[in-house]
């Protein structure tokens, strides 16, 4: 536990707090990143594989 009365201990507590947000935001970050390329990556292969017919592509 910190003793939030000394200036060090309160400083070294706010950098500990301050590192677990940064590395919960950056955790997010990458997390939302992989989920956008993964979902775009299937919505590609999804479009790749319809039909021209299902696409609303005229038959041609």
């Amino acid at each position: 536990m910190y003793d939030t009365c000394s200036p060090k201990s309160a400083t070294q507590y706010r950098n500990k707090q301050q590192h677990a947000a940064t590395a919960t935001a950056t955790a997010t970050a990458t997390a939302t990143a992989t989920a956008t390329a993964t979902a775009t990556a299937t919505n590609i292969t999804l479009h790749n594989n319809t039909p021209s017919e299902e696409k609303g592509s005229p038959a041609g």
